[in-house]
Parts: C-alpha cells; structure tokens; sequence
C-alpha cells in the first residue's frame, strides 16, 4: 500500500466483505446519536401496553397499546423489515422511539438535550456547560404542559444559553416521552382528581386530561441563512436540515473526528473538501465516506514537528 489509491482499494475491500464484523462502524453511529442511552432511561410500563397479536390484544377494537407496532402506530407488527411508515408521523432516526426516549427523562420529554444535540451533532454550534450552583430542574406541575413549565428557562440569566436549545427541542413534543406519534398532551385535571375519592374521602388516583400542545420551533443562528425561519414540528424541521449543505458538512466532521480520533485543523481542510464531495458524489455512501477519509493524507501522514526537540534535556 504506497498509494493512497491502493489503501482506497484495500479499506473498500475490508467493508465489502462480509467475513468478519466491522465493529466501528455502529460505534460511530451508537456515538453520534446516542440512541443506547435509552435502556438507562427508566420507564413505567405503560398500562396500555401488551404484547400481543391486535387480534388477540384488542378483540373489542379498543385502544390498548399493542407492542412495537403500537407504538410506531401501525396496525400490525410489520412483516418484512424495514417497512415504511407513515409518512407524517415520522422521519427517520430522530423520530425513532429509542433516540426520542434516550433524550427524554423519566416521565417526560426532554426539550433542552433533544435540542441541544440539534445545535451540536447537526448545526455545529456549542452550549456551554450548566454553570455550577444552578439547579436546573422543571416544575413539577403535571398540570402545565412541558412548555408552559419550560418557560421559566425564559429568564434572561438562562435564555443567553437556552436560545440555541429550546426551539429546537421543542419541535419534538409531537411525540412522547416513549416516543410515540401523539395528537395532544395527557395532563392532570385537578378538579376532576380532587372529585376522584371513595366514600371516605381518600384519593383514588389522578385523572388526566387531553390539551394542545405546541410544536412550532425556530431555527437561528445556524451559520446557513437559508435554514433560518419558524418550523411547525420536528418533521419540518428535520426535512429542512437534511436538505442543508452545512449540515451535511457538519456531519462530515464529526466522521472525521471519529475516524482520526482528533478534532480537524485548517491544515484538514482539502481532506474535508474532498471528503465531502466524495459522500455527494456517491449518493451519501458512509463507505465512501469512510474510504476518502481514511486514504487521505490527514489519516496516512504525519506532519515533522514544527520545533526540533532540546536533546540536552
């Protein structure tokens, strides 16, 4: 391999062939998306929940929530994989059920992460850190929406930080925080649960009800005018970003950085140029990607040091 064409050839070899697991592959995705948080996200089975065949779960027609298929609205569970799914309900991976519960908390949504991973993995913006000493935690108030209780983030101490988030996070609350499709937000009626007692006066249980909810977003200060304006849901949005050459370029340098294991400099730039055009050219090939990236002179070369070291020392 004294070209990069012949190492080109030889890392196109090893991810055509089939004889053994390319392990770092699924790494960088499980990285990048972080959707394997999900298992340590706990969450209360939900009372709906069976799994069971719809004919057998639901022979009155009722609307128990079936399993997998349940939750992706489906009729049935789907029979070959992958199957396409409904097309206004969903829009690929950030619409998934396991990176929608990865950033999600217990019991609800999770605005601020989901919108944050917007800002960084797609946008190639950063949020600083939570400052030390703020509690950063939402009300309680199971009888606001998430927004409503969200809105204390308003605060001109924390919206300098919670302006790259917040609306893009909360294009999200067209799912829950299990990641299914949902047309309003199951909220608790206090009237109707302080009238929910037995004879003696005791709590039977919290009664919900169904109110709107708010979808709309705003992309801002992407760096690419042409993405910024109102969204109306996370499909919108979505949809949008992917149509972005930033964020395509954006997505280019986070592989770069996991296929190097070090963040690109100005002298990387030919290999990002190329990198890029390769990954278009291809039709969004990640093999191309992979194969450009890792013939390149950033991955094949290494630069002399810049200062001859003190040999007296």
């Amino acid at each position: 391999m004294n070209t990069p064409q012949q190492v080109a050839a030889h890392v196109r070899r090893i991810l055509d062939t089939t004889k053994f697991e390319k392990t770092r592959v699924p790494a960088f995705f499980r990285e990048y998306f972080g959707y394997d948080r999900a298992a340590e996200v706990f969450k209360d089975k939900p009372a709906d929940f069976v799994h069971k065949p719809a004919a057998v779960a639901n022979p009155n027609n009722d609307t128990g929530m079936r399993g997998p298929e349940g939750v992706y609205n489906l009729e049935s569970f789907p029979v070959p994989q992958p199957t396409e799914l409904p097309a206004e309900q969903r829009a690929g991976i950030l619409t998934q059920p396991s990176w929608l519960i990865a950033y999600s908390t217990n019991f609800d949504n999770d605005p601020v992460r989901r919108g944050r991973w917007v800002r960084e993995r797609l946008l190639g913006g950063s949020v600083p850190e939570l400052p030390i000493g703020v509690a950063a935690q939402v009300p309680d108030e199971c009888h606001r929406t998430l927004r409503d209780r969200l809105s204390l983030t308003r605060d001109a101490q924390c919206w300098k930080c919670h302006v790259k988030m917040d609306n893009l996070g909360l294009t999200f609350e067209t799912f829950d925080h299990l990641g299914k499709f949902r047309n309003v937000e199951k909220v608790t009626d206090v009237e109707a649960t302080a009238k929910n007692v037995d004879k003696k006066g005791k709590l039977l249980g919290v009664v919900l009800k169904d109110v709107p909810f708010d979808s709309t977003g705003l992309i801002a200060e992407s760096g690419d005018p042409k993405l910024v304006g109102p969204v109306k849901n996370a499909l919108e949005m979505i949809r949008k970003l992917a149509e972005s050459e930033r964020v395509r370029q954006v997505f280019v340098r986070h592989v770069f950085r996991f296929a190097l294991g070090r963040n690109e400099t100005l002298d990387d730039a030919q290999t990002l140029q190329k990198a890029d055009r390769d990954y278009v050219e291809s039709g969004g090939s990640f093999k191309a990607l992979l194969v450009s990236l890792l013939s390149s002179d950033s991955f094949l070369c290494r630069a002399e040091p810049s200062v001859t070291p003190n040999s007296n020392i």
